[in-house]
């Protein structure tokens, strides 16, 4: 049960808003009406459930539909990042004793405790155990905000020490071989998803970026394209917890919103052609590609994506896994700054983990093993 709820059966006197945006409403402290006010309505709920609960016995389950509500409207967190700690909160945490026990009873060897026995199997990476420490600590960060507790016990805690599944490192990238297989079939596809998937080998841009492409922001002659914005899907927290429908926007602003994700690309002949035919299925459109009148959606390029890489006999990987091929494509030896850069990463370390091998076969690296290992007639070093 929210607090909303519980709140229900004991205050009865009606919540206003004031001109100035505050909140309030009037209660009865020991026979005289007493009147709360609080800047948002969320932080009001707060006061009250404090005034006729106390906060005493608050536990992680009790704060966790406050602070989600604090995470929509005060955090600046995406719905998307808010999405994922529900569904983090509903597969790891909720009904488990810890979030039922009282907050300031929690210490570090409950939660010792409780990532050992989650890491126990090795089933989880230390990415998706990451995700949920990050949850935890920001929960954290929230009831030291509302002087529930004074310090965040999971800090303590050497995560290092738990055990992890480490996935296979594969490539996980178009092959020389089958990119030219797959852009070599979509070159008689003359249809939106079709041109978005040519011209995703000839950038490195993110597929949010993609989608939000807009005829302003290219220029033709001067074979350029301006990166500063992005097509997110998202579905937004309501008031019950439940989340709306999702919604197709543009945002003007690129992941993370950092200043090196706004960036000028230069285009390819091969670019300029692919948007001269995009133009000519879409010339009055305000974006480059709109299937049907509406901006695309990654669901249905990668669809789109896969159906096509079966039809041109190559293996399907995701829209992701094409900028990680044009990422490693591009990268020589010695020009990493320009290629982070182009992705627009704000640092190089990010962009170290882009490159991957995308030869045919190792025949290359092979070549170089033997002259770099020969015992026969040793190379100088």
């Amino acid at each position: 049960m929210s607090k909303r709820q519980k709140l229900n059966s004991v205050h009865h006197s009606k919540i206003c808003e004031r001109a100035d945006g505050r909140y309030y409403t009037y209660v009865n402290d020991c026979g005289k009406r007493k009147q709360i006010i609080a800047s948002t309505e969320y932080g009001l709920i707060e006061d009250l459930y404090a005034f006729y609960y106390g906060d005493a016995g608050t536990s992680l389950e009790d704060i966790f539909p406050d602070f989600m509500m604090y995470r929509r409207d005060r955090n600046k967190v995406t719905p998307k990042t808010i999405e994922e700690n529900r569904c983090d909160w509903r597969k790891f945490l909720s009904g488990s004793d810890l979030v039922k026990k009282t907050i300031k009873k929690l210490t570090t060897k409950d939660f010792l405790d409780f990532f050992e026995t989650l890491t126990m199997d090795g089933k989880y990476t230390a990415k998706r155990i990451g995700n949920l420490r990050s949850l935890l600590n920001k929960m954290y960060d929230y009831a030291i905000r509302r002087e529930l507790v004074d310090t965040n016990p999971i800090k303590n805690i050497d995560f290092k020490e738990f055990n992890f599944y480490v996935p296979f490192n594969e490539d996980h990238v178009y092959k020389k071989s089958e990119r030219i297989a797959l852009l070599s079939y979509l070159k008689d596809k003359h249809e939106p998803y079709a041109l978005a998937i040519r011209l995703m080998f000839q950038l490195t841009v993110r597929i949010g970026e993609l989608k939000s492409f807009a005829w302003d922001d290219i220029n033709l002659e001067e074979r350029t394209i301006r990166i500063h914005k992005q097509v997110l899907q998202n579905r937004r927290l309501k008031d019950d917890m439940t989340f709306e429908s999702q919604v197709v926007e543009v945002v003007d602003h690129t992941k993370k919103n950092t200043p090196q994700g706004k960036r000028i690309l230069r285009l390819t002949n091969e670019a300029v052609k692919i948007l001269m035919e995009a133009k000519e299925i879409n010339p009055h459109g305000e974006y480059v590609f709109m299937p049907q009148g509406h901006l695309m959606r990654t669901s249905y390029f990668d669809e789109r994506l896969a159906h096509y890489c079966k039809e041109a006999g190559v293996p399907y990987y995701s829209s992701h896994k094409i900028r990680f091929t044009s990422a490693s494509n591009l990268y020589n030896g010695k020009n990493l700054m320009q290629v982070s850069r182009a992705l627009g990463h704000s640092q190089v370390a990010t962009t170290l983990h882009y490159f991957r091998n995308v030869h045919d076969d190792d025949d290359e690296i092979l070549e170089q093993m033997e002259q770099a290992f020969a015992v026969d007639s040793p190379r100088e070093t």
